[in-house]
């Protein structure tokens, strides 16, 4: 590990550091070549240039002693990165005798990225200069790049997340709001004014506040076994769609829940007016049925009353069917799919164009007897027939607009 691996390095640095005749025994020989055995180490000048390397570094990079010795540390490099700052005043701090350490990326002879946690220890002599830098290395490219990759993917996930058109927010298990992605943030400010909090507080802030009984939200949550699960809740005048799902980690543990969400008001209350016009509708539809069926039925019975009679009890349920009518017209144009074509289909079955609509009535005579002629049986149910029809076709229309919004 990186840790083993620097106590050890620090050791070796204390007994070579400075190298003086003093020091130079067994003991210090003895652990130089113990940990030869179990790391990477190489030597060079302060300058860079290369002066031993044992088998573990070499073949770490790929390469023999004789391909390394006499050729610069930047070897292992990039251009990119011993043309910068940080190369040479890596190099310059060495030389003014500071030790360096930390994970670092080297190339192997082929070209691929080699990861090594390393230490540069500058070795001084009997008079506390540094002529020369030892450098002990462990191989650690497998687990940092699953790291790296680790990473990247979380990188991934993040940006998706903060470019999907969808309102996601994250809590832990304890209820605090870890994550609110910019699509949440946006739709929140649209209903601000009744949150609990301003839209930048809530990250943070426990998700308790945004329900009237939390301890129900609380033991829903606990549980990973209880989700998905989907509700509506009430935010001031707002209605809002939650889908609460279980959020793992690589081993599989229940992290807290995900909550993606929608604002569903104006959808609600156009299900709301949408029930109502049909109401409505079917109210109106039913009160012209019944009309209609008087209307034939009068027509008959004014043939054993006096024409003025007549005419009187015609007009009275003219104008009431108008009006139903009209009922019928105002709840279609209230559902905003008013169809034309089946209102004229009514009004031309009915017979109520030219004596209604029109800009003369007719006489009395002539109304009773054309109401005769156009309220008998076959033209009731030819009636009954587009009526049924008419609703039919509202009732679909109704059924289009909920599942569109």
């Amino acid at each position: 590990s990186s840790a083993a691996h620097d106590l050890a390095a620090n050791d070796i640095r204390d007994k070579i550091v400075p190298m003086t005749s003093t020091n130079e025994n067994h003991e210090t020989a003895a652990i130089v070549a113990a940990l030869g055995r179990a790391q990477a180490m190489i030597s060079f000048r302060l300058d860079g240039t290369i002066l031993d390397a044992n088998d573990n570094f070499l073949k770490t990079l790929g390469y023999t002693l004789e391909e390394v010795k006499g050729k610069h540390h930047s070897m292992f490099c990039d251009s990119a990165f011993t043309g910068s700052h940080e190369y040479r005043n890596f190099w310059s701090a060495l030389g003014r005798g500071e030790f360096q350490s930390g994970l670092f990326r080297r190339l192997h002879r082929d070209g691929k990225d080699v990861y090594i946690q390393a230490t540069y220890s500058p070795i001084l002599d009997a008079n506390n200069r540094p002529f020369k830098v030892v450098k002990f290395a462990s191989d650690v490219t497998k687990q940092t790049k699953e790291k790296l990759e680790q990473e990247a993917t979380v990188h991934r996930i993040q940006s998706m997340m903060d470019n999907i058109p969808i309102n996601v927010m994250m809590a832990n298990r304890e209820g605090t709001i870890l994550y609110l992605n910019p699509a949440s943030s946006r739709t929140l400010k649209q209903i601000e004014r009744d949150l609990p909090m301003p839209v930048d507080k809530i990250i943070g802030a426990s998700f308790d506040a945004f329900h009237r009984n939390p301890a129900h939200q609380r033991r829903l949550v606990a549980d990973d076994r209880n989700l998905p699960h989907k509700a509506n809740i009430k935010v001031g005048a707002n209605t809002l769609s939650l889908l609460t799902s279980p959020v793992y980690d690589g081993n599989k543990n229940y992290l807290g829940p995900m909550v993606t969400w929608e604002l569903i008001t104006d959808r609600v209350l156009l299900v709301q007016n949408v029930n109502e016009a049909s109401r409505q509708l079917a109210a109106a539809s039913a009160e012209l049925n019944a009309t209609a069926t008087q209307l034939s039925s009068n027509a008959e019975r004014s043939t054993n009353v006096s024409n003025s009679t007549a005419s009187a009890s015609e007009e009275r349920w003219f104008r009431r069917f108008d009006s139903s009518i009209d009922q019928v017209v105002n709840a279609i144009d209230h559902l905003r799919v008013y169809r034309q074509d089946k209102v004229q289909q009514i009004y031309e079955v009915l017979g109520i164009s030219d004596i209604m609509r029109g800009s003369s009535k007719a006489s009395e005579t002539a109304a009773a007897q054309q109401i005769k002629a156009q309220f008998g049986s076959t033209r009731i149910q030819l009636k009954q027939f587009y009526i049924a029809e008419w609703i039919t076709q509202a009732l679909r229309i109704k059924a289009e607009i909920i599942c569109k919004h």
